[in-house]
């Protein structure tokens, strides 16, 4: 509220200002300008809520860190097992394996979105009435939640990235030079949207179903299964690697992993960010129209 009286007093001052030269087309223009601005500032708002809530239940927070992390923690063990008397096996060195699963803990702290069952919850109990009266996009206002959450998370992942290259820099790799690092955090973000537009497409499903617990279990095994999580798809069979390579989930983990250890050059990253972009493109044209046919099927009074 304070933040709109101030925009209008700005209007006004600069209204003022204008005197015997007002133009319509310029007043729309200004009002318009301002109106993005105390949108920006409202997500902005919303942004610093939910962290600060994600903050009180900071121990709920750390369970579901402890949940991501614990999924990986054998695999390591698995690898130092297999690779005894072994330097180098389908391009991984030793130490290359441990940092790719380390990488696969980070990326699944700060990229991986469990926004699905939010989005069932808000359509099954009918929390989405008191959402979509409000003058806000509610794909913005759930991205805004779930940034808010990885930004924690992200927190988390870095420091126990640090503690690992600290106490055991045998087993950690860094990005070769700056570039390459900064070619990683881009692989990043797009993991970040697409994960979230999985998660979005699959909580829709209520809409129509309900429920939507099967067609999460179905994302997961398929994630899981052509992500990366489990092992880099090198070691998958010719068959699994061109399935993997023709779905959209290596982007997800695979991906930002092969590009922080330098295993793809900078044509295939391109080629890799021009891919995903398509990915993207097309699943949110899929979330824009899901919404619309089903905020229309929407009764508003829980399913």
């Amino acid at each position: 509220m304070m933040m709109s009286m101030i925009v209008k007093l700005l209007i006004y001052v600069h209204l003022w200002r204008e005197g015997n030269k007002f133009d319509p087309l310029k007043q729309w223009v200004f009002c318009c300008k301002y109106d993005k601005i105390l949108g920006a500032m409202k997500y902005w708002q919303m942004y610093k809520t939910f962290l600060q809530k994600h903050l009180a239940y900071r121990f709920r927070v750390g369970i579901w860190v402890f949940v991501d992390v614990i999924k990986f923690f054998c695999l390591p063990f698995v690898w130092l097992a297999i690779y005894q008397g072994r330097t180098e096996i389908n391009g991984y060195t030793q130490t290359g394996m441990i940092t790719y699963y380390l990488i696969m803990i980070f990326i699944s702290l700060v990229t991986t979105s469990h926004i699905s069952r939010i989005i069932r919850t808000d359509i099954m109990n009918g929390d989405l009435n008191n959402m979509v009266v409000k003058p806000m996009n509610y794909c913005l206002y759930r991205f805004t939640h779930e940034t808010s959450y990885k930004l924690l998370s992200g927190f988390m992942a870095l420091l126990i990235f640090f503690v690992a290259f600290y106490f055991l820099p045998q087993y950690v790799v860094m990005p070769a030079n700056f570039v390459r690092l900064v070619f990683f955090v881009v692989a990043l973000v797009f993991s970040l949207l697409l994960s979230f537009a999985f998660q979005f497409i699959v909580g829709m499903v209520a809409f129509w179903w309900g429920e939507n617990s099967g067609a999460e279990r179905l994302e997961e095994v398929l994630e899981l299964a052509f992500s990366g999580a489990i092992a880099p798809l090198v070691f998958y069979p010719k068959l699994l690697q061109a399935v993997a390579n023709f779905l959209p989930f290596k982007f997800l983990s695979y991906f930002p992993a092969q590009v922080y250890l330098g295993q793809i050059d900078y044509l295939g990253y391109w080629q890799g960010l021009a891919q995903v972009a398509l990915w993207l493109s097309f699943f949110y044209v899929i979330v824009w129209q899901m919404w619309k046919r089903g905020i229309k099927k929407y009764e508003g009074f829980g399913l």
